[in-house]
């Protein structure tokens, strides 16, 4: 991990991701388990326009209409199950969204 890690990122990258980290291993760490630790590392990316350079989430790159849509794709290996969702507007969360939709009533 750290090699992947220190190769891939410098200066700012750096600090965005261990901003990740950091809220995801505080989940893990204070006993959540590892999809919640996953959803609240993605959200700070999703929150935060700055944290992922305005390339996802709230404050990401709009599409032709001006408006920013938002996907998501979350997946519990250990179940195998997922859930998906696609084309958002006016939502910040999108992992949050995709992780219900395996509980939805209307998910097989």
């Amino acid at each position: 991990m750290f090699l992947f890690y220190s190769y891939y990122f410098d200066g700012l990258a750096r600090l965005q991701v261990l901003t990740i980290f950091a809220v995801a291993w505080g989940v893990i760490a204070s006993g959540g388990g590892t999809l919640d630790a996953l959803e609240q590392g993605i959200n700070v990316c999703e929150l935060d326009p700055l944290v992922c350079n305005n390339f996802a989430g709230y404050g990401g790159a709009p599409n032709e209409d001006g408006e920013t849509t938002l996907d998501a794709l979350i997946m519990d290996g250990r179940k195998g199950r997922c859930g998906a969702v696609g084309n958002l507007k006016k939502v910040k969360r999108a992992v949050s969204v995709a992780r219900k939709v395996p509980s939805s009533p209307q998910h097989p």
